[in-house]
């Protein structure tokens, strides 16, 4: 386990020794929710459950089940305005962990979720709403767990 900045400058001071301004401290950036890291194939994915996800898409695609695979399509969900009052709000925008073109010919926005939150819940609906024409599909570690 790496220390933090703060923590190795904590314990210069608690030894009584001068911290050195140019110590080169590794700091490793957290994810939400604590979720590690993965890289494969050169692509860095937030999560391990994400990583298996395009692991599985990928052989899909390689079978050929599925077409045109693509990581982190934006959707706008609402676009930007001026309200009464004159202010400027910005529009708000959805990235999907993946999206692709199943054997049937429609399209699919997938997403890989550890844990649902109300504010996705939310985002979902303004999706689906705008979206009517593509599938909005929700994977989690239980779904995966059945399809390897």
């Amino acid at each position: 386990m790496g220390l933090s900045e703060t923590q190795v400058r904590d314990l210069y001071r608690r030894i009584g020794a001068e911290c050195p301004a140019d110590i080169a401290i590794a700091t490793e950036k957290r994810q939400k929710y604590n979720a590690k890291v993965k890289i494969l194939d050169g692509i860095a994915f937030a999560s391990s459950g994400e990583a298996r996800m395009y692991q599985v898409l990928k052989l899909r695609e390689i079978a050929g089940a599925i077409t045109n695979l693509r990581l982190q399509p934006w959707y706008t969900l609402l676009d930007g305005f001026t309200g009464s009052e004159g202010v400027k709000h910005r529009a708000i925008r959805y990235r999907a962990d993946f999206a692709y073109t199943d054997a049937d010919g429609m399209e699919v926005v997938a997403d890989y979720k550890g844990k649902i939150l109300p504010a996705f819940i939310d985002k979902a609906k303004l999706f689906r709403s705008r979206y009517p024409h593509l599938r909005l599909e929700i994977w989690s570690r239980e779904s995966l767990k059945t399809l390897v």
